[in-house]
């Protein structure tokens, strides 16, 4: 049996309210079980009872943020055990996070299904992509994730995931991909990213007098000692003996900067209130830096972090709000100010530590906030700006671990050297953290991917809730999208482009008859990610017989910057069409309009057509909402080489 629910938001609340099970008041579950053919009135009791309970699911999917269409629930309620074993377990997801009804699948809280004769993801694709044959495991696996945000997380109107960011985890080279061997320019292992979240509180502090370092730490007797670099060798001192103020608080931070050569050092003592130990006029010296310039105390246990601004000392610290905070010397005198509350952005988590430096003479602050994540508190223009960041070096054991620690970037927020950038671009590190890999759901405990039986009726179960990874042909690797039982046979997308036709080849899709499915593929993986947010999207589709000859760029009048959302620095590609989906540049503030209008610029080299193409799609969308180019009300619109065509939105 097999039973499909389409619900909004809206109609889960109601249905919620009308107190009714959808699957007992739509068809009478008991008389759908499979293998019954006398249902008693005990059984249909039996049955709505249980159906309440898959209102339970749908309402946890809800609170997810992720009403599904649910293909594969059935046989629920033979026994008011099995129904109560179900609310436990889905009780149970709802803990461990994002719900999926596979997970009740692989555990045997459901039985076989009675599947449809045909089922066909294909028509959630957006991009047919041509990447060569290195990468297809991540062309296949971006394929997937694509396919599933357009089905699972509404509105149905997603960017493409990038395979450079993938290719890139993976430590291949942000490049056009080469034929015989992936580029190793780094050292194994070793990826720029986040890496896992640091210790609860953990700090380091450091500085220099002259050219020689200074470290600074605490001892038992919680006073400060010194290790300073100076003769060709180290030597050890005891600053807080020397400079007097009361003793640091157990676990108090320790800080350091420098005004005018010399350090400062800055710390919490038991009133949660910042004191300074500076060297001037060869000696030390205490200030109570807190009472002299207001704000509120410190949190328990709070970091520390320092820098300066013109060479003057800034100070950095937690209070209870979990906000950042800013003690600065300028005029002869302390002063305080509301950093965080400034430039906005999220709270640092319970226990974060903080880290600071300067750009160009302006101060950076650095703090790890609730979702792991480093944010960058930024002066410049005279006002403080907040945004995360991933610049930083850390070593991770897959690139699976890359893409469920710090997520993915999308298809035009990333661009490679065909375009000057070699790394992945700020753009692209901003919204990584809304594109993850799952691991705690399908797969066994710290795997991201389950491993399912090459079989026809296997790969029919799975593919009736989503695409499949598959090996193919022994040495690649493709995204299984559908079956038709008619035909008797397996769809899949390819990654060599819509101008693939050799003899599976239609238009970038393939196909795989049953009777010679061991033959041609070798291993199927399912995966799962995280259910992203919504965010503000630009869809552009255009014909052409060389879409590599056209450049696309996106912006917003008015604004000093573009971005460039095509090509996107992939091997040369023969394809013709493009039908890509892209977020629209950071800060956009939705919607579009005539005051805030959004713009496509279309460039043509004519390097293999003379002909030029026609684009047939410029549509913007958002949570829902939806506003297209007015440019194309009369139908699409052509561009020809060697001349600028721009659309705007409205």
């Amino acid at each position: 049996m097999q039973v499909e629910i389409e619900r909004t938001p809206k109609a889960l609340d109601q249905g919620h309210r009308a107190g009714a099970g959808t699957l007992g008041t739509e068809a009478g579950l008991a008389d759908q079980m499979r293998g019954n053919d006398a249902v008693d009135d005990a059984q249909a009791d039996i049955a709505d009872s249980a159906s309440g309970r898959v209102d339970t699911y749908n309402l946890l999917l809800k609170e997810m943020h992720m009403p599904l269409r649910i293909h594969d629930i059935h046989g629920i309620g033979r026994t008011m055990a099995q129904a109560e074993a179900l609310e436990h377990e889905l009780q149970r997801l709802r803990s461990a996070g994002a719900p999926h009804i596979g997970e009740l699948i692989s555990r045997g809280l459901a039985r076989e299904l009675a599947l449809p004769a045909m089922v066909d993801h294909s028509s959630h694709v957006r991009y047919v992509r041509d990447q060569g044959a290195w990468g297809c495991g991540m062309n296949a696996e971006a394929a997937i994730w694509d396919i599933l945000l357009d089905m699972y997380c509404p509105p149905n109107f997603h960017p493409n995931i990038s395979v450079n960011r993938m290719l890139w985890a993976k430590n291949f080279t942000l490049s056009c991909f080469p034929h015989d061997k992936p580029c190793g320019e780094r050292k194994p292992g070793t990826v720029p990213g986040l890496g896992v979240p640091a210790a609860a509180g953990s700090a380091l502090t450091s500085t220099t007098l002259g050219d020689d370092p200074r470290v600074y730490y605490l001892v038992d007797d919680q006073r400060q000692y010194e290790l300073a670099w100076w003769g060709d060798n180290w030597h050890c001192r005891a600053v807080s003996a020397d400079a007097g103020g009361p003793t640091a608080a157990a676990g108090s931070a320790l800080t350091s900067t420098t005004l005018g050569g010399d350090p400062r050092v800055y710390y919490l003592a038991d009133d949660h209130r910042i004191h300074e130990l500076a060297w001037w006029g060869d000696s030390w010296h205490y200030r109570a830096v807190s009472a002299d310039a207001g704000g509120p105390t410190a949190a328990a246990g709070s970091a520390l972090t320092s820098t300066t601004l013109g060479g003057d000392p800034r100070v950095y610290y937690l209070a209870d709000d979990h906000r950042i905070h800013e003690l600065a010397w300028w005029g002869n005198n302390w002063h305080y100010r509301a950093v965080s509350a400034d430039a906005g952005g999220p709270t640092a988590a319970a226990g974060s530590a903080l880290t600071s430096t300067t750009l160009g003479g302006d101060p950076r602050i650095y703090y790890l906030a609730d979702d792991h994540r480093i944010h960058e508190l930024a002066w410049w223009d005279d006002k403080w700006h907040c945004k995360p960041i991933s610049h930083h070096a850390a070593s991770y054991a897959t690139y699976e671990d890359y893409l469920y620690y710090e997520g993915c970037a999308t298809e035009g927020s990333e661009l490679t050297n065909s375009d000057g950038v070699q790394w992945p671009t700020n753009e692209g590190d901003h919204e990584i953290s809304n594109f993850r890999l799952d691991r705690h759901v399908l797969a066994n405990p710290g795997e991201y991917r389950k491993s399912v039986p090459v079989t026809v009726e296997d790969l029919r179960y799975w593919l009736a809730g989503g695409p499949v990874r598959v090996g193919i042909w022994g040495t690649h690797f493709v995204a299984l999208v559908g079956y038709d039982d008619t035909a008797k046979r397996f769809k899949f997308l390819n990654s060599w482009g819509d101008q693939w036709v050799d003899k599976w080849g239609d238009k970038g899709f393939g196909y795989v008859d049953y009777s010679n499915l061991k033959a041609e593929i070798q291993s199927a993986q399912v995966y799962q990610f995280v259910p992203s947010k919504a965010t503000p999207c630009l869809r552009v589709k255009f014909s052409h017989t060389w879409r590599q000859d056209v450049y696309l760029w996106i912006g917003i009048e008015g604004a000093t910057k573009c971005k460039r959302i095509w090509p996107t620095g992939q091997r040369q590609d023969d394809s013709h069409n493009l039908w890509l989906t892209v977020t629209l540049p950071a800060g956009f503030a939705w919607p579009p309009t005539q005051q805030n209008r959004v713009y496509l610029d279309v460039y043509d080299c004519g390097a293999h057509s003379s002909s030029g193409g026609l684009i047939e799609e410029v549509l913007t969308g958002y949570d829902g909402n939806y506003v297209a180019c007015a440019d194309l009300a009369g139908g699409s619109v052509p561009f020809k080489p060697g001349k600028m065509t721009r659309l705007t939105v409205p």
